[in-house]
């Protein structure tokens, strides 16, 4: 089985091609003019865009989109991390938190929207996972091969380092706990169980 993944970043393609992969399932990237939605989720962002990547493709397709949400900022920026941190870079986030010194103010939460569409579907469906964790007091690692340059703040519950200090085993291990990709074991049962696709 073949699913397309309409996206310009190639980092966010390795695990969903990975664990998808486990189940017989081929992951294809493709780039498209895919439109710039604004929305209050995640969710219906992911929505509105794997719609449009059906329409032009006419395969089974997903779209995964993101949002980031400090909860100290009231949840800002969520669905709309990627032009606010164009504009502010991280840097902007750790003056917006400058005042916010104990780390228990420091909460925050990546939401991923995983929408799958297919021709056979009557609607798309749509895929969330929610990773909590906390804010670095300062940037730290390397940005370059992840999907956000916040992956240089942003420690998950449960670790030390940001996302960005992670060496590759290590990046492995977070990416490979079953919170994390259980989203992509969702999406693979939802596409190897539903009788409602066709080949």
């Amino acid at each position: 089985m073949k699913l397309f993944f309409a996206t310009t970043n190639a980092a966010k393609v390795t695990s969903v091609a990975r664990v998808l992969g486990g189940y017989g399932i081929g992951v294809e990237r493709v780039d498209l003019d895919l439109p710039e939605l604004q929305a209050d989720t995640a969710e219906e962002i992911a929505t509105g865009k794997v719609r449009a990547a059906l329409s032009a493709l006419r395969e089974r397709v997903i779209v995964v989109d993101s949002a980031f949400h400090i909860d100290a900022l009231g949840g800002f920026p969520g669905p709309y991390v990627k032009h606010v941190t164009a504009k502010l870079g991280v840097d902007g986030y750790l003056d917006l938190l400058a005042r916010h010194q104990d780390p228990a103010a420091r909460g925050c939460a990546f939401v991923d929207a995983v929408a799958l569409a297919d021709p056979s579907l009557p609607a798309p469906l749509v895929f969330v996972r929610r990773e909590r964790g906390t804010i670095a007091p300062e940037r730290r690692g390397d940005p370059v091969g992840h999907k956000s340059p916040v992956a240089t703040l942003f420690v998950p519950e449960g670790c030390e380092k940001t996302i960005a200090e992670m060496a590759p085993d290590e990046l492995l291990a977070y990416r490979s706990r079953p919170s994390t990709e259980k989203v992509y074991h969702d999406l693979a049962a939802a596409l190897t169980g539903g009788q409602s696709f066709e080949e």
